[in-house]
């Protein structure tokens, strides 16, 4: 799994790769102000091979001025195509149902022009990410589900631009 964010002039993702395999975007989210991109959230997956050793490669469209990646390793995972997605980019908290089952795999990113702290509910917050410069802040957060679970991230600071990605594998 692969969580791949962009901010402040972000361009269109084109593609993942992930240990050789192309096209391995399975959602992404981005922000639109004035009919030019601002942020980015998307999941990229691919099975592979245990013990398999490989790259991560995220082609954008044009320069991407702040991006970040976020890798997880997932054993035992059936698919690589997810069994429920979810995105929001209006409003900070933002809270999620996902018609999740026990054991599934569930991720979630954000992006954000600015700078702060990340809470997430219903995730465990995994890391965030501050690129240096003009500003944007990344973060991602996963857990095994119990069951269906509600997903929820907040920043803790006056915003713009934000936009989160769910999406949850069995």
């Amino acid at each position: 799994m692969v969580a791949v964010h962009g901010s402040n002039l972000a361009v269109a993702l084109s593609g993942v790769t992930i240990g050789g395999g192309s096209n391995a975007v399975v959602v992404q989210n981005n922000t639109d102000s004035g009919g030019s991109l601002r942020s980015t959230a998307a999941v990229a997956a691919r099975l592979l091979p245990d013990g398999t050793a490989g790259n991560v490669v995220v082609t954008f469209a044009g320069v991407q001025r702040r991006c970040g990646i976020g890798v997880w390793s997932v054993l035992g995972l059936g698919s690589a195509a997810p069994v429920v997605v979810s995105t929001n980019n209006v409003v900070s908290p933002t809270s999620v149902p996902l018609a999740t089952k026990r054991g599934d795999f569930v991720v979630g990113c954000a992006s954000v022009k600015g700078t702060g702290a990340y809470s997430w509910t219903g995730l465990a917050e995994e890391y965030d990410l501050e690129p240096g410069g003009e500003g944007g802040t990344f973060s991602g957060a996963g857990a095994v589900a119990d069951g269906a679970i509600v997903a929820g991230c907040a920043f803790g600071a006056a915003i713009s631009e934000y936009v989160a990605t769910f999406a949850a594998f069995r």
